[in-house]
């Protein structure tokens, strides 16, 4: 259930939050247990700056990708990240300090102290399992994402949508002034949009749908212990606080968080399907990671550069290095023109050379790895939203059928007649069992509709 299971990873995410931005209107108060609203005129104008701020740094880079003149395989690998920052502030955009998605989980957190007592623990089924493995996979992408856009600015200024990646003169930016503050300040931007974005789509839709699946899991367990009529209006007025927290939940989640995601992860999804089949030889692999690794070498370690074979006495001297922007051996005029995080190759790493034969055609990796995260959400995250549904249905049928074995029932049955079926709402439909097979196969048709198109155009241009 969400006290016990899931309001540690809220707890610690909000403390996070408070302390990337001073001013997060939200907090957790100790002594009442609860999520509580700041309060404060200037923290709130200055959360409402930043929304602002987020909101401009989206839609300048969205247009920049949209107008500006590229490679196809970089306007796609710039459209993903873009995709991601559109579905992230669509679901959390609060320009208003709404504190809906506070009120859910406090109304979840006073549900469980009303039905638990007296209850024995809930043992973690599957669905609780998963989901908690998730949550500690997005603890960690919170902070890894954006370190790792900062790990492709400096590697490849030019990268889209990224903000240096407007400027003509990208390709030869060199970090040796003020201009490393601009990277630093996208990297701000991108910790606000993955920690203070997120909030609403991890902690309430995530946890709320497991929640839900716990509380039902509660319910079937008091339903099978009922022996009398009294036990069994206790059970059918345990659903409908159920239904309460359902009504509350879809009043906040229904308008922007679950909209956005059946919308963006999808679109997302067919982006990087369409790139990692088409394009897997086009877009160089990000190494970002070997490149912390080499800013981090002590000095005795660096690499020394050495003379280019076939240069003379009378030629000019040439460094043969292996840069990091590149994928591969380049030359340069002195050392003393490589960029801060370029070595040249050494002659103790066989494994540059096995690199250098192997770089023609590198695989790239964020692609695969956002399609792998796009289709988990699209499969668990919506397949576990539609057993909100089935469970419901399972409920009422559990107790009707539990109804049956006494004499005057009426009364409870007219109270179960009154009770309706929960779901997890996007606008007028919601979210059941057909709905993951509906969007895998929506995704699937248009990646073959794109790919089919590509091969079309080139055939027809032969």
């Amino acid at each position: 259930m969400y006290s016990t299971q899931f309001l540690p990873f809220v707890v610690v995410h909000h403390i996070r939050c408070q302390k990337i931005f001073k001013y997060y209107p939200f907090r957790f108060n100790p002594t009442l247990k609860r999520f509580v609203s700041m309060n404060s005129p200037h923290g709130d104008r200055m959360f409402k700056l930043l929304l602002l701020t987020m909101l401009s740094y989206t839609v300048s880079v969205s247009c920049h990708l949209l107008v500006a003149s590229m490679p196809v395989a970089k306007k796609f690998q710039g459209f993903a990240f873009c995709v991601m920052y559109v579905t992230i502030l669509g679901s959390s955009w609060n320009y208003n300090l709404d504190n809906a998605h506070i009120q859910m989980i406090n109304s979840c957190l006073d549900f469980e102290t009303k039905i638990s007592e007296g209850e024995a623990k809930l043992e973690k089924t599957l669905q609780v399992k998963a989901m908690l493995i998730f949550f500690h996979i997005l603890k960690e992408s919170h902070y890894l994402i954006p370190l790792a856009c900062l790990g492709l600015t400096l590697m490849d200024p030019c990268t889209p949508p990224f903000i240096l990646s407007m400027s003509k003169s990208c390709s030869v930016i060199r970090w040796n002034g003020l201009i490393i503050l601009i990277p630093l300040l996208e990297t701000y931007l991108c910790f606000c949009v993955f920690y203070i974005g997120t909030t609403p789509i991890v902690y309430n839709l995530f946890a709320g749908i497991s929640s839900m699946l716990s509380y039902f899991q509660l319910l079937e367990r008091k339903i099978s212990k009922a022996i009398s009529l009294a036990e069994i209006d206790s059970c059918v007025s345990t659903y409908r606080m159920v239904q309460l927290i359902e009504k509350i939940m879809n009043a906040f989640l229904m308008e922007s968080v679950v909209p956005s995601l059946i919308c963006g992860v999808p679109l997302l999804q067919i982006v990087v399907q369409y790139a990692t089949i088409t394009m897997h030889g086009e877009i160089a692999m990000p190494v970002f990671l070997i490149l912390w690794a080499e800013m981090m070498m002590p000095p005795w370690a660096r690499w020394q550069p050495r003379r280019r074979r076939g240069a003379g006495k009378n030629v000019e001297r040439r460094v043969e290095v292996f840069t990091l922007g590149t994928l591969g051996p380049v030359c340069v005029e002195t050392e003393r023109d490589l960029p801060f995080y370029s070595r040249a190759r050494p002659r103790w790493l066989p494994w540059v050379e096995w690199w250098d034969r192997r770089v023609e055609y590198p695989f790239p990796t964020i692609f695969p790895v956002i399609q792998l995260e796009a289709t988990l959400n699209n499969i668990v995250i919506f397949t576990l939203a539609s057993w909100v549904f089935n469970s419901s249905i399972k409920s009422l049928k559990k107790l009707d059928g539990t109804t049956l074995q006494f004499v005057r029932r009426s009364v409870i049955r007219k109270k179960l007649k009154a009770c309706g079926t929960l779901k997890i709402k996007f606008g007028s439909n919601f979210i059941d069992s057909g709905t993951p097979l509906v969007i895998q196969n929506f995704c699937l048709n248009q990646t073959m509709s794109l790919i089919l198109m590509k091969e079309g155009k080139r055939n027809f241009g032969m």
